[in-house]
């Protein structure tokens, strides 16, 4: 995927491998360009984090957006469907990674500063969101000074107070 942007409007461009023409066009609001995309399991729903602090969610067969919403202060840097994809997760310059309802937009589900011993104006650049193999856990790597981060998802929020391990 490509993205550019029109007006008031994002567009992403899907392009085909074998000959290099757009065979699909998604138009996002706002003027923001999209820095991070991520597909579910079955590549019909794509999440997209975008410059001005949305995420925003399309619906692949319908070329459609299904809901956006204001999820950081600053840049969106990247975004995560989880292992159930009943949640979205969301990462920004503002140190924060986030996680949402994938069905009521904008509900956060809960909420992980990345801290620093930094100066308060440092900005964070998450480079990439990953899921343990459970689902249990996020790892974010952040671009910066190459750490990276271990946080519980509400999967493994929910698994311990139902008992489940």
């Amino acid at each position: 995927a490509c993205c550019a942007t029109q007006g008031t409007a994002s567009l992403l461009q899907a392009f085909s491998l074998r000959t290099g023409k757009p065979i699909q066009t998604l138009e996002g609001k706002g003027g923001s360009a999209v820095g991070a995309v991520h597909h579910n399991h079955n590549g019909s729903l794509m999440a997209a984090a975008t410059e001005d602090g949305l995420v925003q969610m399309f619906d692949l067969r319908s070329s459609s957006t299904i809901m956006e919403w204001d999820a950081h202060k600053g840049p969106t840097t990247a975004v995560l469907f989880s292992s159930d994809e009943t949640s979205v997760f969301s990462a920004g310059v503002d140190g924060l990674v986030k996680e949402w309802s994938a069905h009521m937009p904008g509900k956060e589900l809960s909420k992980f500063e990345i801290r620093r011993d930094r100066r308060p104006d440092t900005v964070i650049d998450t480079v990439d969101l990953a899921l343990s193999p459970d689902g249990k856990h996020l790892i974010v790597s952040d671009g910066l000074d190459s750490s990276a981060f271990i946080f519980p998802t509400v999967v493994s929020f929910h698994q311990k107070r139902s008992g489940k391990s």
